[in-house]
């Protein structure tokens, strides 16, 4: 090596590495079957997507399919993102993770990360805890897919700590129909719960003034609605039959898409459904 490269070699990587530590700092993510890790920058939660910046260019993801996240300078946050096929270990990172993060965006971003490992691990109250604060900063359809389904059994008391919750929560949901999402889903825990609460609840959702607004996800959005519509004949003709497994199971599977009216209508035949079984 020639003394004129001894000495430059040096200098240069001295004045390289403030960008190389950079580069090595990105945050990455994988989604949509790629993984991004050249100059990704997670911001957090933005209209109920995830929001990065690739190369300086704003880029959203759907929270329901990005596969993992990788934030700089969290590995607990991390390592639950790792772990996500792990119900029970995951749900512990998160929780560990969330105490550490100061970052507004970036807790609400752990947090709806954090709901449905939680629901799967049965902690249903710590689940229904996290979506409601996502839902609050963030009422879209994308934040709604998120809300937790694992409901405990008809004689838990996380039911009615989660119907409260709900209650306590709705003061600050804007929106129309993002307040009758919410309502829809407190009828499904009370219907559950066997709470006589749930005749009036599901009174007031066939009756009151819902009709949407601005904040109604766009028509694309809504178009599953028309499927679990279509499926309602069929719940009824279960319930005709007195199969009443039948239609706990199928109005959960409308129920993933399914909202306002319908979504009424399959919360009532699922408490008939409770009821035949009792």
């Amino acid at each position: 090596m020639s003394k004129y490269a001894r000495t430059i070699l040096p200098a240069l990587l001295v004045a390289l590495s403030p960008l190389l530590a950079a580069s090595a700092m990105a945050d990455s993510l994988k989604a949509d079957g790629f993984k991004y890790s050249d100059e990704v920058t997670v911001v957090g939660i933005k209209e109920g997507q995830l929001q990065t910046t690739i190369k300086g260019s704003e880029k959203l993801f759907d929270l329901a399919t990005v596969e993992s996240i990788d934030l700089t300078g969290q590995q607990r946050f991390n390592e639950a993102e790792l772990a996500r096929k792990d119900a029970k270990k995951a749900a512990a990172l998160y929780k560990s993770a969330l105490g550490n993060i100061n970052d507004r965006k970036l807790k609400l971003l752990a947090e709806a990360r954090a709901i449905a490992p939680t629901d799967a691990d049965g902690k249903f109250t710590e689940a229904m805890t996290y979506f409601l604060d996502v839902y609050a900063a963030s009422p879209t359809e994308g934040i709604w897919k998120l809300h937790p389904t694992n409901l405990p059994p008809a004689s838990s008391s996380m039911l009615k700590d989660a119907a409260e919750k709900i209650n306590v929560k709705l003061a600050s949901i804007k929106g129309d129909e993002a307040r009758k999402n919410l309502k829809t889903l407190q009828l499904d825990i009370l219907t559950k719960a066997g709470d006589p609460k749930a005749a009036t609840l599901a009174r007031e959702l066939k009756g009151g003034n819902n009709e949407p607004t601005a904040s109604t996800p766009a028509p694309e959005a809504a178009a599953p609605v028309a499927t679990a519509a279509e499926g309602l004949e069929g719940v009824s003709n279960a319930l005709h039959s007195k199969n009443y497994d039948a239609v706990i199971t199928q109005a959960d599977n409308l129920l993933k898409t399914a909202t306002g009216d319908t979504a009424v209508r399959l919360f009532e035949l699922k408490a008939q459904a409770y009821e035949g079984q009792k």
